[in-house]
């Protein structure tokens, strides 16, 4: 439409003046068409400065139809968010995508001393697992081959990409989160959902083994390690549409969103 009303504007006068337009693309037409052509030549700059400005406030972001599906056959939709393709759901899996099996650990004790792998599903309420996923500890996320094959967990650089590209850090997280209140405690600050990624609000399990803050934040893994006993993550929160990037334990439970390789 915008193409065919910049057509439009481009040859409204050929199409109604007497005079040729190599008469009027000369110069040699009278003073009263030259001005109006100069009217709509200017009209036409106008508009497509405004559409310029409208078209960079608009993310590139856009629910493409496409699914995977993990080992298990869960099957998540995908979004494609700037370069990126990325899970609109958190993963679900609680096998490696070889098919082996990942240890599910309900009691505290081991939890928070297991370092070979191992999920849990918060309140260990089955429940859970359609809304909020699983939460895995972040020796899942070593191993390399938790998400679907031709997918894996995004590096602490790809969610920088996909946070710059939602505007920076103040804000992205209200582009992420999932509108109202259904996965998120009022006032659920900021939240649009603009970027389509529909994040919710799946809390986390400690280090020691605790289970907290479903409704009030989302906890999202990364792939990159801060150090011996740290692994960087992803937090949402319930009263800020702001992203927070922190390092934390990895006997942490938390969740993930795959990014297409």
């Amino acid at each position: 439409m915008m193409v065919k009303l910049l057509f439009s504007l481009n040859n409204e006068f050929f199409a109604h003046s007497r005079w040729s337009p190599e008469t009027i693309l000369n110069g040699a037409a009278p003073k009263s068409q030259m001005s109006r052509i100069l009217k709509i030549n200017n009209m036409k700059k106008i508009f497509i400065l405004l559409v310029l400005i409208v078209f960079s406030f608009i993310p590139f972001c856009q629910e493409n139809g496409d699914t995977v599906t993990d080992v298990e056959g869960n099957v998540y939709k995908t979004i494609k968010i700037g370069n990126q393709t990325w899970m609109l759901e958190n993963l679900k899996t609680t096998r490696y995508n070889s098919g082996a099996p990942i240890q599910q650990l309900i009691d505290a004790e081991k939890w928070k001393l297991d370092v070979s792998g191992a999920y849990c599903l918060y309140n260990d309420d089955d429940t859970n697992k359609d809304a909020y996923g699983v939460l895995y500890n972040w020796a899942t996320i070593k191993k390399g081959n938790l998400a679907p094959k031709g997918w894996h967990i995004p590096t602490i650089e790809e969610w920088q990409e996909l946070i710059d590209f939602l505007g920076g850090e103040k804000i992205a997280g209200g582009k992420l989160k999932d509108l109202g209140t259904d996965f998120w405690d009022s006032p659920n600050k900021g939240a649009d959902n603009s970027s389509g990624f529909k994040a919710v609000a799946s809390g986390y399990r400690s280090n020691l083994g605790t289970y907290a803050s479903v409704g009030n934040r989302s906890v999202f893994w990364t792939a990159t390690s801060k150090n011996i006993l740290q692994a960087q993550l992803v937090i949402l929160m319930f009263n800020s549409p702001k992203v927070y990037v922190f390092s934390n334990s990895k006997n942490f439970g938390c969740s993930v969103r795959c990014i297409k390789d």
